[in-house]
Order: C-alpha cells, then sequence, then structure tokens
C-alpha cells in the first residue's frame, strides 16, 4: 500500500509539473505578438552573373541602385571565361524582368552569361524590403527569361517529341476504332503539341522572330500527323455494315 501511495504521488507530481509549464508556455505567447514578418512567403531569385572586366563595374552600379535587389556580392577575377568578375545577387521576382533587360542593355548576355534560379528558403529583412519596393506580386509575376526558355526547349523537333506523338496518335486512332472518350483524353494529355502551340503565343508576345519559325514548323508536323491518322482511320469509321 505505501508503494502505490508513493508512485501516485510521483504521477501526481509530474502531471503538476507537466500542466504548469503548459501553462507558462501559454501565457508567454500571449505576452509576445506574433511578428508575420518572420515568416517568409514571397519568392526570390539568386542571379549569378559572368561579368567581362569591361561591364562589371557598370554591372554592379546598376544592381546597387535597384532597391528590388536585397543582396550583391563580387567576386573579383573569378571568371575564367569570360575574363572578368563573377556577381551574385539576390532579388524580388516581381523585378526580376527589369534586372534582366538592364543586363541586356549592357550586353553581358552576348559578352558573358546570366543564371537565375529560385531561391528555396532565405531569411532577411532586406529582402522583405525589397519585395515591398517592387511592384506587383511574386505570385503572380512571370520571369520572360524562363518562360521564352521553356518555350525554345518545347519547340525543338527531337526524339521525345516524335515518340510522345507517335503514342498520342496511336491511342487516338483505338479511341475512334473503339468509340472510347477515355482513350481519346488520355491521347490529348500525352499529346506533346500544346508546348508548340504555347510556344508560338510566347514568340508573338516577346517577338520572337526565331521561336515564331520553330514554334510553327513544329506546329505544321503535328497537324500533318493527326491528319495522316484522321485518314488512316476513315475507311474504319466509314465502313458500311454487311446485308447478308
Amino acid at each position: 500500500m505505501a508503494g502505490s501511495r508513493a508512485a501516485g504521488s510521483q504521477r501526481g507530481s509530474r502531471t503538476a509539473l507537466a500542466c504548469r509549464a503548459v501553462r507558462s508556455l501559454r501565457e508567454a505567447s500571449l505576452e509576445r505578438p506574433f511578428n508575420h514578418q518572420r515568416v517568409q512567403t514571397v519568392r526570390m531569385l539568386h542571379f549569378r552573373i559572368w561579368s567581362p572586366a569591361a561591364t562589371s563595374e557598370a554591372v554592379i552600379t546598376a544592381l546597387s541602385n535597384d532597391p528590388a535587389v536585397s543582396s550583391l556580392a563580387v567576386l573579383r577575377g573569378a571568371s575564367v571565361r569570360p575574363a572578368g568578375d563573377v556577381v551574385l545577387a539576390d532579388v524580388a521576382r516581381e523585378a526580376a524582368n527589369d534586372v534582366v533587360d538592364r543586363l541586356r542593355e549592357l550586353g553581358v548576355p552576348r559578352e558573358g552569361g546570366v543564371d537565375i534560379s529560385p531561391v528555396q528558403a532565405w531569411m532577411s529583412q532586406r529582402g522583405l524590403d525589397a519585395e515591398r519596393a517592387a511592384p506587383g506580386s511574386s505570385a503572380d509575376s512571370v520571369v520572360w527569361a524562363d518562360v521564352t526558355h521553356q518555350a525554345y526547349s518545347d519547340s525543338e523537333f527531337n526524339w521525345t517529341y516524335v515518340s510522345f506523338m507517335t503514342m498520342a496518335t496511336l491511342i487516338a486512332g483505338i479511341a475512334i476504332v473503339l468509340d472510347s472518350q477515355i482513350l481519346v483524353i488520355g491521347a490529348m494529355v500525352l499529346g506533346p503539341e500544346f508546348g508548340a502551340i504555347a510556344a508560338l503565343a510566347v514568340a508573338l508576345v516577346r517577338r520572337r522572330l526565331t521561336l515564331l519559325a520553330l514554334a510553327a514548323r513544329l506546329s505544321e508536323e503535328a497537324e500533318a500527323t493527326l491528319g495522316m491518322d484522321e485518314a488512316s482511320s476513315r475507311p474504319a469509321s466509314g465502313r458500311q455494315p454487311r446485308s447478308d
């Protein structure tokens, strides 16, 4: 009996300590207001620029004067090809297009290079200030350099495109013979022709004649492939039932 009473008192004391700890944490959380600035929900982009020595100072000046640039670093003489500097900068996503346009005006893409990558996680008050200084919302902003790069990739006539188009055409032919709506939807999902159509729109908006020619050629080839499939399926779909 004495042992059970001792064990019960120990459990009671532990429960009381746990209740006091929870109560103290709750009171501390109520006394300290929640700081929403600690939660980083905006998107930042990391720019890595290979700048020739002749344009490095102009690039650094342009980035330094931009309020949407939250951090800036220069590695002097770190670039071997081209011979020059490596410039690192964190830019608010809303202002990425303006930064890219300035770098194009300075001729950096012709002589050097620009690498743009998203920042997965970050903590910076300067980053929040840069995001507030940039107009618009990071979730709604479109980085045209990324979109154009993807459009060029989707407009390439390669074995991957031919394979997916062939499989989509075969599935569509089977869907016509079997009169299956599910197979028609599957062929539409598998078909890669949407990339070429989207590339046409990007080329018209961005005035890229080379991209327009590539996307138009790929769209014509996709239309020709679908026309061949329709022609091959006509005898089966137009076959009359036997009278006997």
